[in-house]
């Protein structure tokens, strides 16, 4: 059930946020996770020059406001 609910909201994040390719990886994708491992993620900005130490923080936290308020 934990990872139906990661996928879809790596989907519903792609659909709100398009320019952005959220990725599960690790355990979760290769059928080694439980419901109480963490999750593996990889952000994709597409279409833009991007410094990565000076941006990356400001497109992590817009990603977790995402999924903070799909939680509630």
């Amino acid at each position: 059930m934990f990872v139906l609910l990661m996928k879809s909201s790596v989907w519903c994040c792609q659909i709100v946020y398009p320019r952005y390719s959220l990725f599960m990886v690790g355990s979760t994708m290769s059928g080694f996770g439980s419901n109480t491992s963490d999750v593996d993620m990889c952000l994709m900005v597409r279409q833009t020059e991007l410094d990565q130490r000076g941006e990356a923080l400001y497109h992590l936290t817009h990603i977790m406001e995402h999924f903070i308020s799909y939680g509630q």
